[in-house]
């Protein structure tokens, strides 16, 4: 049976962003730093920026997420490679991670663009929710 992984990480050269964040952006203040890699990992996906991490650091305990949580990092890793990534979580997680190590920059982009970041991600948001129907 394949190993199960207890943790996700990020890239080492990404620490300091992920504090910024979580320190500078009033949407991210009172989050868990789950919420700062999930949503990292899905910008990364949505704009095909999946990078490989170089020296990793320890970020978030699997024991934090929630079902729907792993859901979202399954489907995104389903979505990069096939269903039968399924049978290995350690490659699975190591997906999101890549993605989640290519989308941080492209969230700190985002929040350094004129007007107020909430305001620009809750349009984006409802854009690509109604792209899809």
């Amino acid at each position: 049976m394949p190993e199960k992984p207890d943790r996700l990480y990020i890239d080492q050269s990404d620490v300091q962003r992920f504090d910024d964040l979580e320190k500078n952006v009033r949407m991210f203040e009172k989050r868990q730093k789950k919420e700062l890699f999930l949503t990292a990992m899905a910008i990364g996906w949505k704009n095909e920026a999946r990078i490989p991490m170089g020296k990793r650091q320890e970020f978030v305990r699997m024991e934090y997420l929630r079902p729907e949580d792993e859901a979202l990092i399954y489907a995104v890793a389903i979505s990069a490679e096939s269903v039968d990534v399924l049978a290995d979580p350690l490659k699975v997680m190591q997906i999101a991670e890549e993605y989640a190590h290519g989308g941080i920059p492209l969230l700190i982009a985002k929040i350094n663009q004129p007007g107020s970041f909430e305001k620009n991600f809750e349009k984006e948001l409802l854009d690509n929710f109604n792209e899809l129907f």
